[in-house]
């Protein structure tokens, strides 16, 4: 058995054991001071050079000792018990091991790893950096660095992707690969760089690699093997990072992709590539379609992606043909013309028939809720024609999407396609004749109770965000008191919900509710008599404690305490509604949990925006509770807290203040004179920035001072690019 064949199964009973509290205490410090003994044992045999051993022998034992050494300190539990005398003594050795042989492949790769777990990917970096002129030690490195995501500063970064951009023409396959992974991890145009100079030459480096990755492509694809389409994907997958960020949250590198379009050359291998896979159904191939329709998008367009989709052939059950891809690539184009959604909302209308798999079937309503929404967003900018087009456009793709639901559901008990609701639901906010015609859709209200019903029942990982979907529909549909029905009918059969099951139920409707604009005062009214009458039930179940739930509930009744109009029936839930609203503020301070703080206090927040609801909270002792909150986050973000949730919760609390105390600013003032720490100024900042914007006046010269001060600070102390100033 070789060392490293051992020093893993000692590593993987240490693993083992620190997962089985029963045995921790027993065997576990036996464990570790094996694993240091070992560790301690390879190290002295490296070091133990034999002259009398062949020279083959004396290499091969070097190399497997340095293999062993790695295996065993990639180990988060094994890397905790190294001390600083041994990561130095050992980080020397290995040195020294990768000086003595730069043109060993083996010694470089184990060597190189074993030492970026002892110092670090930059340390690591300095001393192959020497060696770089051999090849063995260029690539190790390069292999190395691709499989950590340590930060490095920028002109250590700089080295590592030249030396990756370099080496990849005459460099092995699976080398290649390493290089691609780390030029798209490191350039990815989601990454941000400072000072500014440095993001500059990473958007010129970026422009550079796009020529290298596009041929690597085309290189790749060439071969007609399995492992030259996998070099392909890597290089593809790297060039979408370089030009776009990620998949999931496009951005833009503006110099790569103007790189990307100058090079005429580089497109038609794109189109190439394309056409090689479009025929493909595996998993594989269907990524690099995904890929390369994603990469033509910027080189042409979205219309490209829409002329070709009723060219594609029909998708098999696993989703791997090029209609697939294109409703992929389709999913994610993050900037569209309304004109262009237009058009592509009825190529998927048109193209996609009545009874695709369902699969299809998803993926095509993720698409049109995605183009739906766009042209929901863009409708007030339109007119005449323009503005009829895009109208019809919503109109057909929600009459497909109700479609798709009814035959969706049947299939799936009672499940809709992942989407679907967001696509109704913008359908209805931009066109009274869709709202009308799908609220009066009998098939649709049995599709909503069924989905609700079956959601609860199924209380899966699924549930809340279901739920939540369905009711905002709801609301678009039918309004917030017709939506309120199903709450108070949930609660009055609760035997029917588990306990979990009827949190997600709270929350969810709590969530939608909470965050609906202009609500009329009959419908605040309605909400505030439900948001009482669940806060007693949970008190009788003995569930108010229950974080989530509590933080939603306050939130709900926050915002519709603001929407009382202070006569009739309001007037008598005003108090009473203060009273609850501070007591579950009272209830999450003695929580470990900012979030649920934060989100009470912008209860609270809400609710003081006017006269009348500001007395009533303040009368109920939501100034000296909202105090404590003040002062615990400033606490808490001096001491090292997560900072941005303190922040969060700081603001509100901050801005209730000023609210409660008569519309007044020095709350915010005094906290910002008392304490310099970047996240607290920024949120002085943010809740004076509410009340000013709501009409809270600058009471005097010192008070304008303090908020000028405190700006030129941050602005002179951190970059335009901080999200927090900006």
């Amino acid at each position: 058995m070789t060392p490293s064949d051992s020093c893993g199964k000692l590593v993987a009973a240490l693993t083992s054991v620190a997962r089985e509290q029963e045995l921790l205490s027993l065997v576990q410090p036996l464990l570790q001071e094996t694993c240091l003994a070992c560790l301690r044992a390879f190290f002295g045999a490296l070091e133990a050079r034999c002259p009398e051993s062949p020279s083959d022998v004396s290499l091969r034992r070097e190399q497997l000792l340095c293999k062993a050494m790695g295996k065993m300190l990639q180990v988060s539990e094994v890397r905790s018990l190294v001390g600083q005398k041994d990561r130095q003594l050992w980080a020397a050795g290995l040195a020294r091991s990768v000086a003595r042989h730069p043109n060993d492949h083996e010694i470089q790769v184990n060597a190189q790893w074993a030492l970026a777990q002892v110092l670090g990917i930059r340390q690591t970096l300095e001393v192959a950096k020497p060696f770089f002129a051999s090849s063995a030690a260029m690539s190790a490195f390069l292999w190395t660095a691709a499989d950590t995501r340590e930060d490095l500063d920028w002109a250590s970064q700089k080295i590592l992707i030249s030396s990756a951009l370099q080496a990849i023409p005459d460099a092995p396959r699976d080398t290649q690969q390493r290089c691609f992974e780390l030029i798209g991890v490191r350039l990815s145009a989601e990454n941000t760089a400072k000072p500014e100079s440095a993001e500059s030459e990473r958007e010129c480096l970026a422009a550079e690699s796009v020529q290298v990755l596009v041929r690597s492509i085309g290189y790749g694809l060439e071969q007609g093997s399995l492992e030259g389409r996998v070099s392909a994907e890597k290089a593809a997958e790297a060039l979408w990072k370089v030009c776009r960020g990620s998949l999931e949250e496009p951005r833009c590198c503006a110099r790569a992709q103007q790189r990307l379009l100058a090079l005429e050359t580089e497109q038609k291998v794109l189109q190439f590539a394309l056409q090689s896979v479009r025929l493909g159904t595996s998993q594989q191939e269907t990524t690099l379609q995904r890929y390369f329709l994603d990469l033509l998008v910027v080189i042409k367009g979205l219309p490209i992606i829409i002329h070709m989709l009723p060219n594609s052939a029909s998708a098999d059950s696993n989703g791997g043909s090029l209609q697939w891809s294109i409703l992929k690539a389709l999913e994610y184009i993050p900037d569209f013309q309304a004109c262009e959604g237009v058009h592509a909302v009825r190529a998927v209308v048109t193209v996609v028939g009545e009874t695709p798999s369902c699969l299809l079937l998803e993926q095509s309503v993720r698409v049109l809720a995605h183009l739906m929404e766009g042209i929901q967003f863009q409708l007030q900018a339109l007119f005449g024609s323009s503005r009829e087009e895009a109208i019809e456009a919503l109109r057909s793709g929600a009459e497909k999407v109700l479609r798709f639901i009814l035959r969706f559901k049947d299939l799936r008990d009672g499940r809709w396609p992942t989407k679907s609701a967001t696509a109704l639901k913008a359908a209805a906010y931009a066109d009274d004749i869709s709202r009308k015609a799908l609220a009066t859709s009998e098939a649709l209200k049995e599709a909503l109770h069924q989905r609700i019903k079956r959601s609860c029942e199924r209380h899966d990982s699924n549930t809340y965000w279901e739920l939540h979907s369905t009711f905002a529909l709801s609301v678009a549909l039918w309004g917030v008191t017709n939506t309120l029905t199903f709450l108070q009918d949930a609660l009055a059969t609760r035997d029917t919900l588990s306990m979990k099951g009827r949190h997600d139920f709270i929350q969810a409707m709590c969530r939608v509710l909470a965050y609906e604009e202009g609500l009329e005062p009959g419908d605040a009214v309605a909400i505030v008599k439900v948001a009482l009458h669940t806060t007693q039930l949970l008190q009788e179940l003995g569930e108010l404690s229950e974080a989530d739930t509590l933080g939603s509930l306050a939130a709900l009744l926050g915002c519709a305490m603001s929407g009382l109009d202070g006569l009739g029936e309001a007037v008598a839930q005003m108090d009473q509604a203060a009273k609850v609203l501070v007591h579950l503020l009272e209830i999450t301070l003695q929580m470990d949990n900012i979030n649920i703080v934060s989100e009470a206090c912008w209860g609270v927040c809400s609710a003081s925006s006017k006269e009348a609801q500001a007395a009533a909270l303040g009368k109920a002792g939501a100034i000296e509770r909202l105090e404590v909150v003040a002062q615990k986050m400033v606490t808490r973000a001096v001491n090292g807290g997560k900072r941005r949730d303190e922040a969060e919760a700081l603001t509100e609390a901050l801005e209730g203040l000023g609210r409660l105390r008569g519309g007044t600013l020095s709350p915010a003032i005094s906290v910002i004179r008392d304490c310099g720490q970047l996240s607290v100024q920024v949120a002085c900042l943010r809740a004076l920035n509410n009340l000013l914007d709501d009409g809270v006046k600058v009471q005097d010269a010192s008070e304008a001072d303090v908020i000028c001060t405190s700006c030129v600070a941050l602005l002179n102390g951190t970059t335009q690019q901080d999200e927090r100033v900006r």
